[in-house]
């Protein structure tokens, strides 16, 4: 399996940034199997925005795509906890700990 492919995000992703938070997730490559999405420098996330992650999460999984998202901000965490979204869009802490967990699934 080729290179993952790693998409950054950063800044607030609020209802003021949701088209462009979903163009961003349209960019990634079709070819793409695997995929980072790095919200590593997003210090705020709304609803709107963790809808468009999962929706688009979801449409991944139904084209047999893994993808795996960076959050490194304790209170963006803790959104996402609050809504029950960590393990559905397999949420981890650093790049590099996303790049192994890729590793792992392409291993089995």
């Amino acid at each position: 399996m080729g290179k993952p492919y790693v998409l950054r995000i950063g800044g607030d992703l609020d209802i003021t940034r949701y088209g462009e938070t979903l163009t961003a997730l349209a960019s990634v490559p079709e070819d793409a199997r695997q995929i980072v999405v790095d919200l590593s420098e997003v210090r705020l996330i709304d609803s709107m925005a963790l809808g468009a992650l999962i929706l688009t999460k979801f449409r991944w999984d139904q084209e047999g795509k893994t993808a795996v998202t960076v959050v490194a901000d304790a209170r963006v965490r803790r959104v996402m906890n609050i809504g029950n979204v960590i393990e559905r869009l397999n949420v981890v802490e650093t790049l590099d700990e996303a790049l192994r967990l890729l590793d792992q699934t392409c291993s089995k």
